[in-house]
């Protein structure tokens, strides 16, 4: 995590909010850490407020709120900046749009190059540049788990077509959402190198893994005594 950023998160866990707090408290431990952690990324200048600017250079994580209009629906207070507390309560509508962008570019990329094909492992590692994107879609990899995992599973093939392996590495929703990959992957250096400004990310995103697995282990160790 930068150096600024532990204060940043201050502000953010001490946010006076009810309403915010119950918000985050309806997350699993992983959604509540990806949001908080995100924006912690995002905030480049570390004033706990994001601005249209900041967003734009996360397009990756921030692709929903890009938009002028959601940018100015989601700023409650008119401020010019979201808070953690705005893009929060904006989860729901954001969660939707990217269910129904992802699914509308499946069904363009399956047009284009055909359904067989971008079921083959074959034409995909002949296309990496059509893999990148269906990396880069966290749908396509949840629907398509087995297909996908064959494929960045070979450390060889996705430090030969970086591109592909990069974009893997940038989809953080997805890495969150499967831990024992992301540690995988974070074993391969020629990718993670190519990433310095997610250095703070991995670190933080290891440290969070070790603590859900030992809190995991300490549950079932005390429901065996029981």
């Amino acid at each position: 995590m930068k150096a600024n950023s532990l204060q940043t998160l201050t502000i953010l866990l001490f946010f006076p909010t009810v309403l915010f707090s119950q918000t985050l408290n309806s997350f699993s431990p992983s959604q509540s850490w990806f949001h908080q952690e995100r924006f912690l990324i995002a905030d480049l200048n570390a004033d706990a407020f994001l601005d249209q600017k900041e967003i734009s250079q996360w397009q990756e994580l921030y692709q929903f709120y890009g938009e002028d209009r959601i940018f100015i629906l989601t700023d409650k207070n008119q401020d010019g900046h979201l808070s953690l507390y705005e893009l929060t309560e904006m989860y729901k509508e954001e969660h939707s749009f990217l269910q129904s962008s992802e699914g509308s570019r499946i069904k363009e990329l399956n047009r284009l190059h055909g359904r067989a094909n971008l079921n083959s492992q074959t034409y995909l590692q002949d296309h990496p540049k059509v893999l990148k994107e269906l990396f880069g879609n966290y749908t396509w990899l949840v629907d398509h788990k087995k297909l996908a995992k064959s494929i960045y599973g070979n450390q060889q093939w996705l430090s030969a077509h970086e591109e592909a392996g990069i974009t893997l590495h940038k989809n953080l929703r997805w890495l969150v959402a499967n831990p024992l990959q992301a540690t995988e992957l974070y074993t391969n250096q020629h990718i993670t190198s190519k990433l310095p400004g997610l250095l703070s990310w991995r670190t933080d995103h290891k440290a969070f893994m070790k603590r859900h697995e030992e809190a995991k282990k300490w549950l079932t160790s005390s429901t065996k005594q029981e």
